[in-house]
């Protein structure tokens, strides 16, 4: 599973999630004697549903997480995309097969498409996690901690809200076992 499964890894784990911001509801399932994957059913038996994407956007490895949410924009995806929505998710997958620079550059977040898109923040996440959050010709800056994995939740979450809400509790299921899916069968 994404992080060692005993209390003291837990513990020093639960402290480094205090940071993340989930549901009062969420913090209160959480515990140092909670295994992970307990953890995501406890929250999807309680509705927490962005609660459990926010969990996972931040416990999964990078590579499994952009993988999820590449994954996640397809699936989800409602036929309203444009051209070149489609065009920057098949420039993400390109990227997380080849970890190519040329394809990465396409991702550039002032190439991106609107913020408001699932796509415009899987380009941005994928593009923060190949390397420098600045273009090539600038010094070279890591992302801050927690950058990538927010522009996962956000990507995640937004191919679940293009949806009538009568869709999304089962978008949600499916998309979070999705995540637990990839974790269980990626290496």
């Amino acid at each position: 599973m994404f992080i060692e499964e005993n209390n003291q890894a837990n513990t020093a784990y639960l402290q480094q999630l205090a940071h993340i911001s989930m549901s009062h509801a969420a913090k209160d399932l959480m515990s140092p004697d909670t295994k992970n994957e307990s953890l995501v059913f406890k929250l999807l038996d309680n509705h927490c549903f962005s609660d459990a994407i926010m969990y996972l956007a931040h416990v999964l490895p990078f590579s499994k997480a952009l993988i999820w949410a590449c994954e996640s924009v397809r699936a989800n995806s409602n036929g309203q995309e444009s051209e070149q929505e489609k065009y920057m998710l098949k420039v993400a997958e390109n990227w997380l097969q080849h970890k190519n620079e040329v394809d990465r550059d396409q991702l550039l977040p002032n190439q991106a498409i609107s913020i408001s898109t699932a796509t415009s923040w899987l380009a941005m996440a994928v593009y923060w996690a190949g390397g420098s959050i600045v273009a090539n010709d600038v010094q070279p800056k890591a992302a801050p901690a927690g950058l990538v994995n927010s522009a996962i939740y956000s990507a995640v979450m937004l191919s679940i809200f293009n949806h009538s809400e009568s869709e999304r509790e089962t978008l949600f299921k499916n998309t979070i076992q999705n995540a637990l899916d990839i974790d269980a069968t990626q290496h």
